[in-house]
Formats: structure tokens, C-alpha cells, sequence
């Protein structure tokens, strides 16, 4: 019997990944995965809402540990990958133990963004926006599109959005790339969904008709137009007007009296 395929990274795309590779009846074998945080893979994009307490996080793993063993994936988590043997096929992970494989994907992360602000480098920051544990929505969805605008800068590779490029460039020839960015960005819009439905319900025209679903999904269109406009001109400015230009309009949506006592 040949070794196992393996995935090191156990973050949203390995849990895709390995979804895909199921269900199109191409993992033969088991799959071994392998990834640093100590839990399952979770939905990165609702963090905030566990931070602020409306959110268990067992709610927001992507699957429960029953369909990983039920799917014969062996999970290594809380380990590290700290040496790859291409020769030997075989990967290094914590107390010298090794996993062997047939054939490797590197699914993992990245260092975060952080903003040039100062307390930005203490751990317990750990690089969410501020804004994002807000007791009001509104407050949390300018913050959100604040945040976005922040990280506008420096070379273009390091703020525009993977998935966004992925799909334009795949969506017609690749079927399962096409449904897995359309599942992340999906995601992240529902997130943003949430914070936009509170706020319609608190500061929103009475006969507005835009439901928050809708209206997510358009910040994620100016977003990644804003980077497609970015690439075109070589640079980050033409980005950071538009998002300027998504927040005066989020403002015009919403009626907050200028003081609580209005």
C-alpha cells in the first residue's frame, strides 16, 4: 500500500481541499493533515464574533472532528511541520516524530497584516481590528471597510485578494477552483452580512428595500474591483479611493443620530 497524499496547513483550503479530493473520489488512501493550532480547522472570518462573545468556538469549525474520522483523514494538530525530505517523501513534525507521504500540497498561512500603529506588536492584538468588538454594528462595519483601507499599501501582491485572482482567472476551465472561491468569499461576505443586518435594523430607512445579503456581496464587488484597478495602474491609490468611496456610501444607507440623545 503506498503512502498517504498529505496536506500541512489545516486552515479553510485544507479543509477544502480535502472535501474536493472526496468528493470526487480522488484521495485512494487516507489523507494525513497537518497543521500548527492546537484545534480544527474554523472559519477564520467569524473570529470576531467569538471574540465578542456571540459565538461558541466549536459553532464556527468547518467540520466536526466525526467527519474527519469518518472520512479515514488523520489529523495532526498542534504540529507543527518542521522539515520537508522531498527525496524520502517524508515529513518532519513536533517530538521528532514523521509522517511519510505520496504526494505533498503546502496548504498553509501567512503572517498576518499588521497596522503601523502603536500597541500594534502586542501578542494579545493578534492582528483584529479593534473596531471588530464593538457593541454597534454600524461601528464595526465602517470599522470593517476602515480596516480594509488601512492595509492598502505597499507592493500590490501583498494586499489584493488570492481568491478574487484565482476565480477570474479559472472560473471557466477549473469547475472545483470556481466553488471553493465562491464558498470563501461567500463566507466572508456573510460575516460582513451580519454586522449590516443589525445595522439596517437600527439605523437603516424604514422602506429600505437592499437586503444585507446583497449589500455584503457589493462591498465584496468594490473590494475586488478596487484591486483589479490597482493592478491596472500599478499602484495602491486608485484602491484606497475606492474603498473611500464605499464608506461615503455606507454612510448615506445608514441615519445615526449624531448624539444618543437624538
Amino acid at each position: 500500500m503506498s503512502e498517504p497524499p498529505a496536506i500541512v496547513g489545516n486552515g479553510m483550503a485544507a479543509a477544502r481541499l480535502v472535501d474536493e479530493l472526496i468528493r470526487c473520489a480522488l484521495a485512494r488512501h487516507a489523507i494525513a493533515v497537518i497543521g500548527d493550532e492546537p484545534r480544527l480547522a474554523y472559519n477564520r472570518m467569524l473570529l470576531s464574533s467569538v471574540l465578542a462573545g456571540e459565538t461558541a468556538p466549536e459553532d464556527i469549525e468547518l467540520k466536526p472532528m466525526s467527519w474527519w474520522r469518518n472520512r479515514g483523514v488523520t489529523l495532526n494538530v498542534g504540529c507543527p511541520a518542521t522539515q520537508i525530505d522531498v527525496g524520502r517523501r517524508e515529513i518532519k513534525i513536533a517530538n521528532d516524530e514523521s509522517v511519510s507521504f505520496s504526494r505533498l500540497v503546502l496548504a498553509g498561512g501567512s503572517a498576518p497584516l499588521r497596522l503601523n500603529v502603536p500597541g500594534a506588536d502586542l501578542r494579545a492584538n493578534c492582528s483584529i481590528p479593534p473596531i471588530s468588538l464593538s457593541s454597534d454594528p454600524l461601528d464595526r462595519l465602517l470599522g470593517y471597510i476602515d480596516f480594509r483601507s488601512a492595509i492598502i499599501d505597499g507592493p500590490i501582491p501583498e494586499f489584493t485578494c488570492l481568491l478574487g485572482t484565482m476565480v477570474q482567472e479559472a472560473y471557466d476551465t477549473h469547475p472545483a477552483i470556481r466553488r471553493a472561491c465562491d464558498t470563501y468569499i461567500g463566507a466572508h461576505a456573510a460575516a460582513v452580512a451580519n454586522d449590516i443586518e443589525a445595522a439596517k435594523a437600527l439605523y437603516a430607512s424604514d422602506d429600505a428595500t437592499w437586503s444585507a445579503e446583497s449589500l455584503a456581496l457589493y462591498t465584496q464587488a468594490v473590494l475586488q474591483g478596487a484591486f483589479v484597478l490597482a493592478k491596472a495602474k500599478g499602484g495602491p491609490e486608485v484602491a484606497r479611493d475606492c474603498v473611500a468611496h464605499l464608506r461615503r456610501y455606507l454612510e448615506q444607507l445608514f441615519r445615526r443620530p449624531a448624539s444618543k440623545n437624538e
